[in-house]
Parts: structure tokens; C-alpha cells; sequence
């Protein structure tokens, strides 16, 4: 970790009982992501800095993630967590939730942060100009 600790952030996006559903999503190929993402939540609460978890609400009836399915639901290592902020978005971007992550994170100073998502060949995303700034732990669940 680097110096200058007050300035970090965990980032723990879409990590929710959904997307345990091979049937709708597939067979995951990153099958260490869980434990890697447990590992990252110990070290961020031991030196107290700061979680931020975003969790996608689907406005897809027929979706997993949406708020009436029990897949919408946190991972319980992630729900067992105290977030000092809970984003939630109905997009595949963090930054388009509520409350405004991108505000949170220049109100609080915070320019190295960490993204922790389950991310795997299912998931071909490219990062946003935003994410693309943002320092990566080794071995964590990220993909670029």
C-alpha cells in the first residue's frame, strides 16, 4: 500500500448472490474472486480505511439482480461489512448511482482506489475513462 493511506478507498462493485446463477450467467471462469475480494475486505477494515459498496438493482423483472429477487442480495462476506458508503445503480457503471460516487470520492479526497468486482470472461466490460486512473491491487477481481 502506498504512503499515503488517507487518500485510498475499496471499491466493492456488484458482488451479489446473482451472479452465483450459472443457468442465467454462465459458468464463472474467475473462481477465486470471492476469497480474493474476503482478503481485500479484512485489510481495508484492519487499517480502517474506507469500503465503498455499489450494488446494481436491474429494472429487469426477469433479472437475478433485481430488487425482488433474492439474487439482489450482497455476498454475505460483503453484507457482513459496514460500507461507509452504499452505492446502488441500476447501469452497468458505478459512477451512474445514487448516492454520486464520483462526488464522494473528491469530497473526501480520495485519489487511489481500489476496484473489487466480479469480473470474468462472462462479463466483457471495458473500463470507463475513470477507472482507468485507479490503481489495482495484485490479484484482485479486476479486469481491464
Amino acid at each position: 500500500m502506498s504512503e499515503n493511506r488517507e487518500r485510498q478507498a475499496l471499491i466493492v462493485i456488484d458482488v451479489q448472490d446473482g451472479f452465483k446463477d450459472a443457468a442465467f450467467w454462465g459458468v464463472s471462469s474467475n473462481l477465486d474472486c470471492g476469497q480474493n475480494i474476503r482478503v481485500l475486505l479484512r485489510e481495508w477494515k484492519a487499517r480502517d480505511l474506507p469500503i465503498i459498496v455499489v450494488r446494481h438493482d436491474s429494472s429487469s423483472p426477469t433479472s437475478p439482480l433485481h430488487p425482488d429477487q433474492p439474487g439482489n442480495r450482497l455476498m454475505s462476506f460483503v453484507s457482513e461489512t459496514v460500507p461507509d458508503l452504499l452505492v446502488t445503480k441500476h447501469v452497468n457503471s458505478a459512477f451512474y448511482g445514487d448516492p454520486a460516487l464520483h462526488d464522494w470520492l473528491q469530497g473526501h479526497d480520495k485519489e487511489k482506489s481500489k476496484q473489487a468486482e466480479p469480473f470474468d470472461e462472462r462479463h466483457g466490460r471495458r473500463p470507463t475513462e475513470a477507472w482507468k486512473r485507479i490503481r489495482y491491487p495484485s490479484g484482485s477481481c479486476t479486469r481491464s
